[in-house]
């Protein structure tokens, strides 16, 4: 019988810890988020059921501590399923309250009749199995057929597996909560471990055993269909993301602890062409201008240590060739199959700085331009202000003075402040008065 207890321990320890270590993530949805609950209690059930073994030995009367022990875990471990059947029930929306009476009811149920029933042999343990046990497994067992029901196409593969995880949680709800020790109180006085054994010929804990086993293996065959399902679902992602990345137009590369482990085609002739082989392993230090390797360092320690992205920045990279050419490099945090490295995206901008320095040589040149006629305009605005003012000019030689106290002819006074030019010729009657003869 130890022997037994040992065997029904050890399964319900093993499925709590393999559903414990299993990734809270993949096409199980519903219960990925509630399988800490469905571990929790098949480790205190299984640690339940080794205290149990501890009554089969020698010296089963170990006190009144442990009886109390046993009953606690147990209904810890039942508390602990009833949550998780009724958290997939929440979780497909069930309109129907009554799938939650038993969270709240059955507990509640439970302490009063330990109370009213503490006078009688085994009271706890049979109310515990009865109002905790027992509902706990129906509660569950029927969330698991709905969910048996509910799964996407491309999760039907479990779905026998989490059926027969449903009839193995009802039936065990029938051999751990309904068949109980033998008391004076129905139905414990009818229904029982004794009748039990009197009726089969073997003990309960020999088929609780094998329901133990029987859903420890069915969970663990749900782990491994969900496991294979998301290394697919992982490789035919990282095909997709393959694909994309090699028709990307800018450079992207994955470093690993600081190592290259990963550069698509056209960041490869970026850096002067060639295979990955060429690239993979190297140091990403090894493609930064020496100029800037302690800063872009700096940088890609706050991607690498506080997990977070950092925006696009300008910088200088070198090929293996020693020539170096400008870049607009961004990096963000990503998790790698050989951990969580850095994604780099970065594009060449030689072009961008070219037609910068075309734009601002020009831009030099119409500062230049507009300075000279800048000059010539206010040449031209204080010659007007000077023609605009009082101009001192002789009544008899009608020279005039400038402003320096010269006397000039008219006409070079205004050649030089107009810039117009003169020709000489005769008026009529200048030509009357000085040359008569001719006039005539």
């Amino acid at each position: 019988m130890v022997a037994i207890y040992f065997l029904y321990g050890l399964s319900y320890f093993s499925l709590g810890i393999a559903v414990a270590a299993h990734p809270k993530r993949g096409v199980f949805q519903v219960l990925s988020g509630r399988f800490w609950l469905f571990a929790g209690f098949g480790l205190l059930h299984g640690v339940h059921d080794w205290v149990e073994m501890l009554f089969q030995g020698p010296h089963g009367d170990l006190g009144p501590a442990l009886p109390a022990i046993s009953v606690g875990l147990a209904a810890a471990s039942w508390i602990l399923l009833m949550a998780f059947g009724a958290g997939i029930l929440a979780s497909l929306r069930r309109p129907s309250r009554a799938w939650y009476a038993p969270v709240a009811v059955f507990p509640l149920a439970w302490a009063l009749a330990s109370i009213l029933l503490r006078n009688h042999d085994h009271a706890t343990s049979i109310t515990t199995r009865y109002f905790l046990g027992a509902s706990s497994s129906l509660l569950t067992a029927g969330a698991l057929f709905l969910e048996a029901r509910s799964l996407p196409a491309d999760a039907r593969a479990i779905a026998p597996w989490v059926s027969a995880c449903a009839g193995l949680v009802l039936l065990h709800g029938v051999l751990s909560g309904l068949i109980v020790p033998p008391s004076d109180f129905l139905p414990a006085s009818v229904f029982n471990t004794t009748s039990f054994a009197a009726t089969f010929g073997v003990p309960v804990q020999i088929p609780r055993a094998l329901v133990a086993v029987g859903l420890a293996l069915s969970v663990l065959r749900i782990m491994r269909i969900i496991g294979r399902h998301r290394e697919e679902a992982l490789l035919r992602s990282e095909e997709r993301y393959r694909s994309l990345v090699e028709l990307s137009p800018d450079g992207i590369g994955l470093a690993v602890d600081g190592r290259v482990v990963f550069l698509n085609a056209a960041g490869r002739a970026m850096l002067g062409g060639g295979t990955m082989q060429d690239f993979a392993g190297r140091s990403v230090m090894d493609f930064i201008h020496p100029e800037e390797r302690e800063q872009s360092l700096a940088r890609f320690l706050v991607v690498a240590r506080e997990r977070r992205p950092i925006p696009f920045a300008d910088r200088q990279f070198v090929r293996p060739d020693g020539t170096s050419f400008p870049v607009e490099l961004a990096a963000a945090p990503i998790f790698h199959t050989d951990g969580p490295g850095i994604q780099v995206v970065f594009r060449d901008i030689s072009s961008r700085k070219k037609a910068e320095e075309e734009i601002e040589l020009y831009h030099g040149h119409l500062e230049e331009m507009v300075k000279e006629r800048t000059k010539e305009l206010q040449k031209a605005l204080d010659d007007v202000k000077m023609l605009a003012g009082l101009v001192p000019i002789c009544a008899w030689c009608q020279k005039i003075r400038d402003d320096k106290g010269y006397w000039a002819r008219i006409e070079a006074f205004l050649a030089a402040h107009t810039g117009a030019k003169f020709t000489h010729g005769i008026c009529p009657e200048c030509e009357k008065r000085m040359f008569p003869a001719a006039a005539s």
